[in-house]
């Protein structure tokens, strides 16, 4: 029993932490059952080796634990005889303490990691979104700093799989750009990505904020415009038979399958590609408008 547990915990634990560490989990996601295996097995060893030193380290703890549990094994576990009691205590303390490390190890580097990233403007708007809501909740303040530590490892990871779709739009989120969506319709929307980009994700569909929406000449393949969103949102605020309405119920989604481009949309540079005019150039869009 016991070599089995010194078999099946390490690798239990190098998975959960894999999973929930970030410079790990967008990539092993994709991966082949092999290549997970093969990550959970060298983070379990690398797990036990920090349990098993921790244990030397903490020696005078430890070893009243391991007195406790020998004579508990002994008198409610039916060891084998070859089994020495004190050799199965030592591993019940570090075999749990293992598990322990594989279940929040993964939490407190990606916290560690958020930590490093943030900028002093980072932790102004953190106070100042305490300060606002009045936010007592230590979690509120800690998950705000986990998330600062996803932008450069899921970064990293999408360049190393070569995700060209998922890198666009990981530019747009986090540039807090509009997309332009060319899909194989004819129909072109220009939107705000909703959602985060996770390539660990087997969605076929994304979601958007449309705030412009057109379709593409069949001929010369230019945009034409038709619809103008973002001049219906700021109706949604001053217009009372449209109270009942809010951004959300404009939201569109589209299967990956049914997106022929892709590319972040910049309003001032469409409009310089606008001039000279010609016969189908679309009017100036209003780069104030929200």
């Amino acid at each position: 029993m016991l070599k089995a547990l010194l078999a099946f915990i390490p690798l239990l634990s190098g998975y959960v932490f894999v999973l929930q560490w970030r410079e790990t989990r967008y990539s092993i996601r994709r991966q082949d059952s092999q290549g997970v295996y093969f990550f959970g097995a060298l983070f379990g060893i690398i797990l036990l080796a920090v349990s098993i030193a921790i244990t030397v380290l903490f020696h005078d703890l430890t070893i009243y634990m391991q007195v406790k549990l020998a004579n508990w094994s002994e008198n409610h576990i039916p060891l084998d005889q070859n089994t020495d009691p004190w050799k199965f205590a030592y591993w019940l303390v570090v075999l749990p303490l293992t598990l322990f490390l594989g279940l929040l190890g993964g939490h407190l580097l990606n916290f560690m990691q958020g930590v490093v990233s943030m900028k002093i403007e980072d932790w102004a708007t953190l106070a100042a979104r305490g300060i606002k809501t009045r936010k007592l909740n230590p979690l509120f303040y800690i998950n705000f700093i986990q998330e600062k530590s996803t932008k450069a490892p899921l970064g990293r990871a999408l360049d190393r799989m070569n995700a060209d779709f998922e890198i666009i739009l990981f530019r747009a989120v986090y540039n807090q750009q509009p997309v332009c969506f060319t899909l194989k319709s004819g129909k072109v929307y220009v939107g705000s990505v909703q959602g985060a980009v996770d390539p660990t994700d087997s969605r076929d569909m994304i979601r958007i904020l449309p705030q412009m929406s057109g379709y593409r000449n069949a001929t010369t393949h230019k945009i034409k415009f038709t619809t103008f969103y973002r001049d219906i949102y700021t109706q949604l605020e001053t217009d009372s038979n449209l109270s009942h309405l809010n951004r959300d119920r404009f939201e569109v989604a589209f299967g990956f399958q049914d997106v022929q481009s892709v590319n972040i949309f910049d309003y001032a540079a469409y409009n310089k590609f606008q001039t000279p005019p010609s016969k189908d150039a679309q009017i100036p869009l209003d780069l104030n408008s929200k």
